[in-house]
């Protein structure tokens, strides 16, 4: 434990008894906060094990990468064939929205004027304390719907789980 050369520390021992505590310990003592911790509790031991009962050393070599890979920021991996769920982007989304509205405006007041013309004209027909409802909520219908349309496309990439990684991938091939 002396070593500073030391990449990996492994600690076992029944549920509760403390190796979490020990390894925490350790890692503020020697104020080191680029650590990984892999936890078996966190995989799914049941689909582990091989038919004699045993855990396969592929599983659990699967199980390690998945956890490092969930674990590490996605853009610390850009090059990777898999892309991580980010969490969503609340601000940007909406900003967006706003964006794709006023430009669906512009498209709409261009490439259909005289529609966009009788729409603003029917509804500048009601009272003053109307006609400014009717406009916020046809605008906030419209933002709505790009902001949704925006959600969607954003969250609809091409996110893939890991699976399945055979031996080739795991021991170092492509």
């Amino acid at each position: 434990m002396e070593r500073k050369d030391i990449r990996n520390i492994a600690i076992s021992g029944p549920y509760g008894s403390g190796k979490s505590s020990v390894i925490s310990t350790y890692f503020k003592k020697r104020e080191r906060e680029d650590v990984l911790h892999i936890s078996l509790a966190a995989f799914n031991l049941e689909s582990m094990y091989d038919n004699k009962g045993e855990i396969t050393d592929d599983a659990l070599e699967i199980g390690i990468l998945k956890q490092l890979f969930y674990r590490v920021r996605a853009n610390s991996i850009p090059k990777s064939r898999y892309r991580k769920i980010q969490p969503e982007r609340w601000r940007g989304n909406i900003l967006i929205g706003v964006i794709v509205e006023f430009l669906l405006l512009v498209f709409l007041n261009f490439a259909f004027p005289e529609q966009v013309k009788t729409f603003a004209d029917s509804l500048n027909a009601f009272s003053k304390s109307w006609r400014i409802a009717l406009w916020i909520a046809v605008a906030a219908t419209l933002w709505a719907a790009c902001f949704a349309a925006v959600r969607w496309f954003r969250r609809s990439g091409s996110v893939q789980e890991i699976k399945i990684l055979d031996k080739a991938t795991v021991k170092g091939g492509d």
